[in-house]
């Protein structure tokens, strides 16, 4: 915004579109309108939009590695071939599988994408790097996925409210890691019959 400091994703996105080369992109990624809207904010079914398969990555809580999986289709009339990189911050692992992959004419590929946080990773502090594809020909554009992940201690809420009917019995939490020890405090109050 200032001229000088470089644009992250945040602002970027995944770039600027030059027409030119869009028009001779190899690759998409397909989403439908179901999945977009199934991956609205205000619609609890454990489907975010973090998971549409769009040429970006994100998570603000991520404990140790995040996860997600995206597909290309070739719609060129060539068969291609491409090699899967990370760029991005030291102190971060990447595992991309496939590291590389060759598409016929309309076939497709999963890529699975894990960045690991490393437990000095700054807590609390963006980091930002991208996914790149390079297509081997270099007779083809290349494809850039920016990916901003957000190391987090734990994804335990602040707090936690359990109505019960009874003084005693359990509740099972799932889905809730800690890379910390963790203290709890519990608070019991009980209510008279009416």
């Amino acid at each position: 915004d200032d001229g000088t400091t470089p644009a992250t994703p945040f602002a970027q996105g995944s770039g600027h579109i030059d027409v030119s080369l869009a028009a001779r992109s190899p690759l998409v990624m397909n989403v439908s309108k179901a999945q977009y809207d199934a991956a609205d904010p205000d619609i609890k079914n454990g489907f975010g939009v973090r998971d549409l398969n769009i040429p970006s990555l994100g998570d603000d809580k991520c404990i140790g590695a995040c996860r997600w999986t995206r597909s290309v289709e070739n719609v060129s009339g060539e068969t291609l071939s491409w090699t899967v990189s990370r760029n991005g911050p030291a102190g971060f692992t990447a595992i991309i599988s496939p590291s590389s992959f060759t598409l016929g004419p309309g076939e497709s590929q999963e890529i699975e994408v894990e960045i690991g946080v490393s437990a000095e990773a700054a807590t609390g502090e963006w980091q930002l790097g991208s996914i790149d594809l390079d297509e081997t020909s270099g007779n083809h554009p290349d494809a850039h996925w920016p990916f901003a992940v957000l190391p987090s201690s734990s994804n335990f809420p602040e707090t936690l409210d359990i109505e019960t009917q009874t003084t005693a019995g359990s509740v099972d939490l799932v889905d809730l890691i800690s890379r910390e020890s963790l203290l709890a405090s519990v608070l019991f109050l009980f209510l008279p019959h009416a």
